[in-house]
């Protein structure tokens, strides 16, 4: 009778032994199951993100061939942009009848088609020539602004929800291998049990239990353990080696999405450096073309007075002269401190001060607080310049010019005010507009000055210029940046 129970205990444990293998069988094949669906859909928003960044690569290849066109009023090949266009329209409609499909894509897509549209109206005002070219441009670049704003947001919920299948997989990796681990842990404890009859079973197990720490410590091994027997130790080994397998490989994928992710991360940074790196390049080229003719026409003063005035004078103009002109090499192509620049336009000040005598007359409110602020050299003096022979010099006496630097709305405000010939509301629309201009100025006039700081300052600037006959402002409006910034 004992010898039949003792049978029966045998039998319920392999029973379970039994039943134990075939649910880890089916653990795996669930395992497998799973991560080949979370993994096809990982790539399948991968390949989308990608297939969508080229996408907007295109429109803004597109948006710059049209920008170029009507910067230079010439486009090459009319024929060839017309089919661009086209190209993205059939793609942009296919894009659109794709599903599943959200509310802000959709909205992208709709936003695409109108700057398309706008794309054609523009090519076509280009072909015949037409007036309204700049209207249909800066209507271009609105919708070109508000698409790149749209793509940012689609981009950001894109990487969102790769981060969040990148979790799943990685959740899910976890669970799995804790699951068969565990299961791993209870055959090996059946295992002993059962097979402690048979002589070899010790040596078996032990085999198991070093080549799983084994694992554990280096999970990239291409080792396998064999066991050459009928019994369910060589079934568990072979299930063991495809576990192992199929870890690894689900390893491998997680890294290579990883890598991917990483690229797309870098191919983004290398096209925010090369627009920034231009940028750069544009302020420093306009920087370097600062016309030094006021130089000469000061050493020809200072030539007149070293003959008609004393020495002291001479040496005080042919010093104010020299730091005027370092000031200009040292600082042309970076940017400096308010204090520096205020400094560089009381010496410009001086020497206009002796040539004019008692006819012109400058003021100073300086907000203190702000001479650390950062900003591009040869900003104030092209102004005050601009009082002079616009204004100052159009009078017969008693000319002032007033030079103002405070804080306005927590912003910097730079203001010249003179008492001058003014202007009409005209001629003043026509100032601010040639400064607005794309086309890059040669000389040191208010053009020069607005478009190295809308370059310095990402455009974020306000030009306010008011008139009244006989009292003109001319005034910029800058964010604050401290110095080193």
């Amino acid at each position: 009778m004992l010898k039949n129970k003792y049978k029966s205990m045998v039998y319920k444990i392999k029973l379970a032994f039994y039943s134990i293998s075939i649910f880890f069988v089916l653990t795996l094949t669930f395992s497998l199951y799973g991560y080949n669906k979370i993994s096809s859909g990982y790539k399948n928003i991968i390949d989308f993100q990608i297939e969508q960044n080229n996408y907007f690569l295109e429109i803004d290849d597109l948006n710059n061939q049209l920008s170029s066109g009507y910067m230079f009023q010439q486009i090459n090949n009319f024929t060839k942009i017309q089919a661009i266009i086209d190209e993205l329209r059939f793609k942009n409609n296919q894009y659109k009848n794709r599903t599943p499909i959200s509310r802000d894509q959709l909205d992208f897509y709709f936003l695409v088609d109108t700057y398309l549209e706008s794309s054609l109206i523009l090519l076509n005002s280009l072909e015949v020539d037409s007036k309204d070219s700049l209207i249909e441009l800066e209507k271009l670049q609105d919708l070109y602004s508000f698409i790149n704003e749209s793509f940012k947001n689609l981009y950001n919920q894109e990487i969102e929800f790769i981060s969040i299948a990148q979790n799943e997989m990685d959740r899910f990796a976890k669970n799995t291998l804790l699951l068969n681990m565990a299961l791993l842990l209870f055959l090996i404890v059946l295992g002993l049990i059962i097979n402690r009859q048979f002589k070899d079973s010790s040596n078996k197990m032990y085999d198991l239990t070093k080549f799983a720490k084994s694992i554990k410590n280096n999970p990239y091994s291409n080792e396998k353990i064999e066991i050459n027997s009928n019994d369910e130790l060589s079934f568990f080994a072979t299930a063991f080696n495809e576990m192992i397998e199929t870890i690894q490989f689900q390893m491998k994928e997680k890294e290579a999405a990883s890598k991917m992710r990483e690229e797309l991360k870098n191919v983004e940074i290398q096209r925010l450096k090369v627009t920034s790196q231009l940028k750069s390049s544009q302020l420093k080229l306009l920087q370097s073309r600062v016309n030094p003719h006021f130089l000469f026409n000061t050493l020809n003063m200072i030539k007149s007075t070293a003959i008609n005035e004393d020495f002291t004078k001479t040496a005080q103009l042919i010093e104010a002269t020299a730091e005027l002109y370092r000031y200009y090499l040292s600082s042309q192509t970076h940017d400096v401190t308010l204090e520096k620049e205020i400094e560089n336009l009381r010496n410009y000040a001086f020497i206009q001060k002796n040539r004019f005598g008692s006819r012109i007359s400058f003021n100073y409110v300086i907000d203190e607080n702000l001479l650390s602020l950062s900003i591009p050299s040869m900003v104030l003096q092209p102004l005050v310049e601009n009082s002079i022979v616009h204004g100052i010099k159009k009078i017969d006496a008693n000319g002032i010019i007033n030079i103002e630097v405070k804080e306005d709305n927590n912003r910097l405000l730079l203001s010249v005010i003179d008492n001058g010939i003014g202007f009409s509301r005209d001629q003043i629309s026509q100032i601010i507009n040639k400064c607005k201009e794309n086309e890059i100025s040669d000389n040191i006039g208010l053009r020069n000055v607005y478009q190295r700081l809308m370059y310095y300052f990402n455009d974020d600037v306000k030009l306010s210029i008011e008139s009244d006959w006989d009292t003109t402002t001319v005034s910029f409006s800058l964010p604050i940046l401290k110095e080193g910034y």
